[in-house]
């Protein structure tokens, strides 16, 4: 069932409600230990429950293996009472009533950000919940209608998600089309007979096409789960400053990982500016202070009115595009992001003069840029956006700063939303180890994310930061030998993708570059650079590094123009199908259907086969 806020407050007084029934039950918690929106979802769902004491239990989950592990090992036994789980980031694309054998005595709440959203969620099944706000984009009316819909029903619907769906249409058929007693019926009725059969075939024909239709869009992101938690707890009366920040930084996470188009980000800021407006968390807390007394003579308390230094003041600002600016110095900030770095080269010494030559003409020395930005002389920090205004699009560097948020507390600390999302998400990519096939554990990295979100960890979130930059580096040295050396080849004529193995070049950060996310950002950096020299788009796909069970990532990015539209991801579906036809030895159940995990000795086998797929979009201009 699609729940919408209107009905959030009903969900959680069902919750409140079990627990009053019995001490003992508790909300099983399973949330997908892959990105900074999950941190920021989880911190604000825990929050809710706390404030209900309500007890929980939290299981980090990479893939839906693990989260079918848990849930056999919570429910087996013990299905004569109503649970609850809550699945967070995970959920959206699969029936989870299906998937996880869940009993009429268990209640599934998904709060998940990945489309496409599985059609089984438009029945009115009470038990199976998915929160959905119609205002992210994803229009439920575009959702196929679930099985068991009949056909008169059906206005123009489609087929099932999966193959299974035809197997069970011909069951169907089976079954309705049993041998019957034969009757006497004239010519007019068997004519109608026929008549209606052929409808009944239409209609089936029409689910079948909707289905099909709908699931080849590919995968894409709907609202943050950080967002829809903060909407759940604005229902109950529960947001909070505190909250309101999460909220901020599950929505700078998908800005920065390209998951939402420019637009209905700027749609998400303008609401979270009223939001700071309105409760009045932007404006500086204040003391009233008496000094003196009334000793007699008339005179009494003089009293002061006293800025208090400020624990979680939320500030609309607007950000530049040069990652980690207040913790780094402006050179360097300037020179490793990617926004910079693939415009002039950076990697190149004639790269880093267009750089400096830019500075001269701001007018900002050179010794300062390569000061730390908080050494940096105040009145430079000052002019730094009217400066980039007059010279910085000279240079191909236009749009140079975009909305944002930033948190103050003390008297002179200051974390933007973006800082914060490199932060966590370089915790979450990587350990920092040099060896890819030693991996930390997925839970450490997570709860170590989990504190440097808490912002008083400073340990943790400056540890991040310190991490987040090494994988900056990282990126812009191996991006650029990517593309000095043509690493990168075409795959087909004309190309319907550009790859790149890790797994066969002599790359000195690869180990840091083998996670989802870090791949991602290298990704986005070569797809990016493509564009700007050939100024065109194309699909690109990374081969990730041999990991410690012999098999190397695989991920596909979309040909989509940044931060304008986000296309529908169709690598999911092609990476099943090349795996299946060469009989690879693969794991496809994560969360995110355009990763796939291939074993090593078959990556060639498999890119050779993917290079036949079905293409609808080979380039764009």
């Amino acid at each position: 069932m699609i729940v919408g806020p209107d009905r959030f407050v009903d969900v959680f007084d069902a919750i409140e409600a079990d627990k009053s029934n019995s001490t003992e039950k508790k909300v099983d918690i399973f949330v997908a230990a892959t990105s900074c929106d999950s941190v920021c979802a989880l911190r604000i769902l825990q929050a809710l429950l706390q404030s209900r004491a309500i007890h929980f239990s939290i299981n980090l989950v990479t893939r839906y293996e693990e989260v079918k592990a848990f849930v056999k090992q919570e429910l087996d036994g013990n299905d004569t009472e109503l649970r609850t789980l809550v699945l967070v980031n995970c959920g959206a694309q699969e029936d989870v009533k299906d998937l996880l054998a869940l009993g009429g005595t268990t209640r599934a709440i998904i709060i998940d950000s990945h489309r496409p959203i599985h059609h089984h969620y438009a029945t009115e099944d009470s038990n199976i919940l998915f929160f959905h706000d119609p205002a992210d984009g994803t229009s439920v009316d575009d959702l196929p209608p679930p099985d068991g819909v009949s056909d008169d029903e059906v206005g123009e619907p489609s087929t099932s998600h999966d193959d299974e769906d035809d197997e069970e249409d011909d069951d169907d058929d089976k079954e309705n089309h049993r041998p019957a007693r034969r009757q006497r019926t004239s010519p007019d009725d068997e004519e109608a007979g026929v008549s209606q059969r052929e409808r009944q075939e239409q209609a089936r024909a029409a689910i079948k096409r909707k289905r099909r239709e709908y699931y080849e869009r590919g995968s894409s992101w709907g609202k943050p789960a950080a967002c829809l938690m903060y909407d759940w707890a604005r229902e109950l009366h529960q947001d909070d400053h505190h909250l309101l920040w999460l909220q901020i930084i599950g929505l700078t996470d998908q800005l920065v990982h390209q998951r939402i188009a420019q637009e209905r980000y700027n749609q998400y800021v303008y609401q979270i500016e009223e939001l700071v407006k309105s409760s009045g968390i932007s404006e500086a807390e204040t003391e009233v202070v008496m000094i003196g007394a009334d000793d007699g003579s008339g005179n009494g308390p003089t009293t002061f009115t006293v800025q208090k230094p400020a624990y979680g003041k939320i500030i609309p600002a607007e950000d530049f595009r040069f990652t980690l600016m207040r913790h780094w110095t402006l050179y360097d900030a300037m020179m490793h992001s990617a926004y910079v770095a693939v415009r002039l080269q950076t990697w190149h010494d004639k790269g880093r003069q267009q750089l400096e030559e830019l500075l001269v003409k701001m007018g900002f020395p050179l010794a300062q840029c390569k000061l730390n930005y908080s050494a940096m002389r105040p009145d430079l920090q000052r002019q730094l956006s009217h400066q980039l205004e007059l010279h910085a699009a000279r240079f191909k560097l236009s749009n140079i700063t975009f909305k944002s948020f930033q948190l103050q507390w003390g008297y002179n600390c200051h974390l933007t939303a973006t800082d914060a999302v490199h932060a966590a998400t370089a915790l979450l990519e990587s350990s920092g180890k040099a060896n890819a096939a030693v991996p930390d554990a997925a839970d450490d990295k997570f709860w170590r994310a989990w504190r440097a979100i808490g912002v008083r960890d400073g340990g943790e979130l400056k540890a991040g930061l310190e991490l987040s930059k090494k994988l900056m580096r990282a990126t812009l040295s191996d991006g650029g030998l990517i593309i000095t050396r043509n690493m990168a080849a075409d795959a087909g004529r004309p190309p319907r993708y550009r790859y790149v193995n890790l797994r066969d070049q002599e790359l000195s950060n690869k180990a840091l570059l083998a996670h989802p996310l870090a791949l991602t950002k290298l990704g986005m950096f070569l797809h990016e650079a493509y564009y700007i020299q050939k100024h065109k788009r194309i699909n690109y796909v990374l081969i990730g590094p041999q990991d410690a069970e012999a098999h190397c990532l695989v991920l596909g990015l979309i040909a989509q123009p940044q931060l304008t539209s986000v296309t529908g991801n169709t690598f999911g579906d092609l990476f099943r199908r090349a795996a299946d036809n060469i009989g690879a030895d693969y794991k496809h159940d994560g969360f995110d259907s355009s990763v796939i995990q291939v074993a090593a000795a078959d990556v060639d086998r498999f890119l050779a086969e993917l290079s036949h797929g079905r293409w609808l979009r080979p380039e764009t201009s």
